[in-house]
């Protein structure tokens, strides 16, 4: 199952390497979202050229300690500066280990919830493969009002990850996804964690979950404290007295460790001035479920009667880790968007039972029941197929100019400097070159807006040329 998934997400990236773009024009070798995908490489080669374990923003011409703490990019790095791989091919590649180790942990996560082993392998299914209903809504949005069309093709880009296929794009997410199964399987596991030893797995899970991926850190501490949080409202305070001794116990101290590590990054200011766009208010509506999960989301509905009704042991937990990915995606506080992609995997968990039922219907019912069991299945798996195709067309139509690629390749032989260019073309210069830049990648640009309205002044020659050259000496330009 894992390698049908691989070869699928593979698909766009070996298009680029194999179709011949049109004339004047250069494939990147991308295989989902370019933006971030150069963002990776950047960080990549980086770790590559220079041996550092700790890295530096490379969308920043200030000073800076090198305060960024990503073991992926840096593992990577390692890879590419030992074995000489090209940095664009070792992201692609990582992807398949990875995958790997997902299910494998995944299968091991499930155990506690889902004993039954063929039930097992019908959740992973669902986590695999199935999606929502966007290749419907997707094609009658340009009919929409024009105020709601950026919104919705927003709001339904399988780059936000709505399901695990289309999460599974970007190797970051399945290595945060990883951790999180690890650091959460006590948790989760019906009646919570049972001694301090699965507590300390808990705790030292989240630590290291925060360090490969912030953000699923930042999931993994809202789980854990949506647990009590939940037991407390619906009164069931049995065990209530032993979770918060626990949780005292190993996960407040691994939050000071994170805090600390957190107080250190901060002192710089580089550092301090890009992560302090985690906050913020783009979240996403649970406005969008029926689209989104489709299918999914009446097997949901579905399973979440019948866990209930039966009172399924582990319901609680499970009930609280959806919980709080609902509340930290939809959340105004948190930049929502960076925590769908955590929403799949609870609901597949809950819409197994329901599938089961669904699936014997389509083998076992009345022709009318199986025929509206088959269109239900279809829908429910045609997401992967749909996505592949969305994909394979965005990261073709993203080509470059081929004047613009052979200046990345001079540059690339020049010495490491500081490069002021437009941020279409910052965002590529550190992925292909030794070089940070002024202005590059929307996210990682301290004062992004700014930088990028001064850029516009400089171009439609609004800005005095002589407070240019100062400003270029200034900021220690080189190129």
């Amino acid at each position: 199952m894992p390698a049908v998934l691989i070869a699928l997400r593979m698909v766009p990236f070996l298009l680029t390497r194999i179709l011949e773009p049109p004339e004047g024009k250069v494939l990147p070798a991308v295989g989902y979202n370019p933006i971030d995908w150069f963002a990776y490489a950047a960080f990549t080669r980086q770790a590559a050229e220079t041996g550092d374990w700790l890295l530096s923003n490379p969308y920043a011409s200030m000073p800076q300690a090198g305060r960024f703490i990503m073991p992926l990019f840096s593992v990577l790095g390692h890879v590419v500066r030992w074995t000489g791989l090209d940095v664009f091919w070792a992201i692609e590649l990582s992807r398949v280990p990875l995958t790997f180790l997902f299910f494998a942990v995944l299968w091991w996560f499930l155990a506690p919830l889902v004993a039954d082993a063929r039930k097992r392998l019908m959740a992973i299914v669902l986590v695999a493969f199935s999606g929502g209903l966007e290749l419907l809504v997707l094609p009658t949005v340009n009919r929409w009002p024009v105020e709601l069309q950026t919104v919705a093709y927003q709001a339904l880009s399988d780059d936000q990850g709505w399901n695990t296929f289309a999460a599974l794009y970007n190797p970051l997410w399945i290595a945060g996804l990883t951790c999180t199964l690890i650091a959460l399987r006590p948790v989760v596991q019906p009646g919570g964690p049972q001694n301090l030893t699965q507590w300390a797995q808990t705790g030292i899970g989240y630590v290291i979950t925060h360090l490969v991926h912030p953000y699923s850190g930042l999931v993994v501490l809202s789980v854990v404290c949506a647990n009590p949080v939940l037991r407390l409202l619906l009164g069931q305070t049995d065990n209530l007295k032993t979770q918060l001794i626990g949780l005292a116990k190993t996960v407040m101290p691994a939050v000071l460790v994170v805090a600390a590590i957190s107080w250190w990054q901060n002192q710089d200011i580089v550092y301090r001035t890009t992560a302090a766009r985690v906050l913020g208010n783009n979240p996403l509506s649970v406005f969008w479920y029926p689209v989104t999960l489709g299918v999914l989301l009446v097997l949901a509905i579905r399973g979440w009667r019948h866990w209930l009704t039966n009172n399924t042991p582990g319901r609680l937990e499970v009930l609280a880790w959806t919980a709080a990915v609902v509340f930290m995606h939809s959340s105004p506080l948190f930049n929502g968007h960076h925590y769908v992609f955590h929403l799949h995997l609870p609901v597949c968990i809950v819409a197994t039972c329901a599938f089961d039922q669904l699936w014997r219907a389509a083998q076992n019912e009345t022709h009318t029941r199986q025929l509206v069991a088959a269109l239900a299945l279809a829908a429910l798996f045609q997401s992967p197929i749909a996505s592949t195709f969305r994909a394979v067309k965005n990261v073709v139509n993203y080509q470059i100019p081929a004047p613009a690629m052979a200046a990345l390749d001079r540059l690339a032989q020049l010495p490491a400097g500081i490069v002021y260019t437009s941020p279409h073309l910052g965002t590529l210069v550190p992925a292909y070159t030794p070089h940070r830049t002024y202005l590059g990648h929307w996210f990682m640009t301290p004062d992004y807006r700014t930088r990028q309205n001064h850029f516009n002044e400089i171009v439609e020659g609004r800005a005095d040329p002589m407070t240019v050259i100062e400003f270029w000496r200034k900021e220690h330009i080189d190129y």
